[in-house]
């Protein structure tokens, strides 16, 4: 039978107290040893990890579809009894002003409610929001204050989001060494992204196999960034033997993924066909006005 500690004394009846008084008195300090444990180690970490995170953080498109069929209400008491992963769906949502108009104030709480338990991506996004100054003034330093809270933790993707601040200067002076560094650890992690940053840091510097073999598997892993180079790089036959065949695949792939560059670029190929051979290498697409215009609205 378990017993609460409180229950421990009161089940005794008066004639059995002395013969069982050790061993209650083993039990209440086993319990009072395990509580008091439990808050000495609670105190000793900034950042608890969770038990209710899957061994993988969800990309954003399993997250929405893991609560698109679910009432608000039901999120939010899944949110409130401690599912991390919905503290973060309402994080995005009010962020973004998705299924709720925006709140950026209630973003943030459910961000950092989420983040202190240890689920990485809201700290990820939380910079994110301060980088871009959405519903909250810009504030490159808190981005990056916010980045390394997930980085130093682990999460590949802050790594390139840091990346990108000391690429750009922002909130302080250039730095490209600083920013292939952190590219790079993103990249050893397998984060598209920063696969995605490194290899057009390899470009600029002109080691075009190093620059490919990066942006190959970014756009592998649908990063359409990627693909978009990708399409140019066989455009153009730069680095590569020529190939509009497979320029026209990752740039269609691209298009339906949602990349607006690329949705625009299609667009043009719809309208302007420029080139045209026979076989594999036939032109791709045909001169189409209507699908044109469909692509430039879509982009």
């Amino acid at each position: 039978m378990n017993l609460e500690a409180g229950e421990v004394f009161t089940s005794l009846s008066s004639a059995s107290v002395w013969q069982h008084l050790p061993a209650a008195l083993g039990c209440l300090t086993s319990i009072i040893l395990f509580l008091f444990g439990g808050i000495v180690v609670a105190r000793s970490q900034t950042v608890s990890i969770p038990t209710n995170v899957a061994p993988r953080w969800f990309p954003l498109k399993d997250m929405l579809k893991k609560w698109a069929e679910t009432p608000v209400e039901a999120i939010t008491q899944k949110a409130e009894s401690g599912d991390l992963t919905a503290q973060h769906y309402l994080g995005y949502c009010y962020a973004e002003g998705f299924r709720f108009p925006q709140n950026s104030t209630l973003g943030i709480r459910w961000y950092q409610r989420a983040g202190n338990s240890g689920y990485l991506p809201s700290f990820n996004n939380l910079g994110f929001l301060y980088e871009q100054g959405k519903g909250v003034p810009q504030d490159f330093s808190r981005a990056l204050q916010y980045y390394r809270l997930a980085a130093d933790s682990g999460f590949p993707k802050a790594y390139a989001r840091i990346g990108i601040l000391y690429r750009d200067g922002l909130g302080s002076q250039k730095n490209p060494e600083e920013a292939a560094k952190w590219f790079q650890l993103a990249a050893d992690k397998g984060d598209s992204f920063g696969q995605f940053n490194l290899g057009l840091l390899y470009e600029e510097k002109g080691d075009l196999p190093r620059a490919l073999r990066l942006l190959r598997k970014a756009a592998e892993q649908g990063q359409t960034e990627a693909m978009v180079r990708m399409y140019f790089f066989l455009w153009q036959g730069k680095g590569m033997p020529l190939d509009h065949a497979e320029a026209m695949r990752w740039l269609t792939q691209a298009a339906n993924d949602g990349n607006a560059y690329a949705q625009c670029l299609l667009g043009y190929h719809y309208k302007y066909p420029e080139w045209e051979g026979s076989g594999p290498n036939r032109h791709l697409p045909r001169s189409d006005l209507p699908e044109a215009v469909r692509w430039f609205r879509l982009s």
